[in-house]
């Protein structure tokens, strides 16, 4: 697999998740929900509100989020900050 991801953002479909075990191994930056941030899709201007930040190898930011669940399955998703594309609040 190559490390040279360039995705900014990703949701996964999973049945649980884990988050001692998804944060055994990385540094984790709680945010609360006074933090908002602004990310644009190709679509739409998404609010995202507190999450987890943690910081890749290059430098960037990801937020990691939970966004609750459909139909019995639990959404993963991780938003890459590319700061000269978002906003702060």
């Amino acid at each position: 697999m190559s490390s040279d991801l360039k995705f900014e953002e990703i949701r996964i479909e999973m049945e649980a998740i884990r988050w001692d075990v998804l944060f055994s191994e990385i540094s984790v930056v709680p945010r609360s929900n006074d933090v908002v941030r602004v990310y644009k899709d190709a679509l739409k201007n998404i609010n995202v509100s507190g999450r987890f930040d943690i910081k890749r190898n290059d430098g960037l930011t990801a937020t990691i989020a939970f966004n609750g669940k459909l139909e019995g399955h639990s959404i993963f998703q991780m938003i890459i900050w590319d700061y000269l594309k978002c906003l702060t609040l």
